[in-house]
């Protein structure tokens, strides 16, 4: 009986090492794939959309409207074509690769530029009042 209760013992503090053992292993397995996984990179989700070369107002006398020229540059640290624009509630085509949005026929009002986004899994967005007078 004594042998039993003996054998137990030698049994259970074994279970315990190889316990121990499979914990370990684990451990470094995780520490191991977790340092090969890339991080993303620590880019702040900003947009920097400046607005220049307003043209002054035209009136053309045939149809009687009042006719702008937006030139809008863009400077951005992701591609263009991960980004969506929309002015004044209109998605805008021009997105591609470019770094300068032309908009024409434009009449005295105010206008939202928005931009948004989501690139290595970052959100993205940019949003600016324009005023024309």
């Amino acid at each position: 009986m004594y042998n039993l209760i003996k054998f137990e013992k030698i049994y259970e503090v074994e279970n315990v090492k190889k316990f121990h053992y499979c914990v370990f292993i684990l451990f470094v397995f995780f520490t191991a794939c977790s340092s090969s996984i890339p991080l993303p990179e620590n880019k702040s989700n900003k947009i920097e959309v400046s607005v220049s070369n307003i043209q002054d107002f035209t009136l053309n006398s045939s149809l009687n409207t009042e006719k702008t020229e937006l030139t809008i540059t863009v400077e951005s640290s992701i591609p263009f074509n991960e980004l969506t624009w929309s002015f004044d509630g209109k998605e805008l085509s021009e997105t591609g690769s470019q770094t300068v949005i032309n908009i024409n026929s434009l009449k005295k009002g105010v206008y939202n530029l928005i931009v948004t986004g989501i690139y290595n899994g970052i959100v993205y967005s940019a949003e600016m009042i324009i005023t024309i007078n």
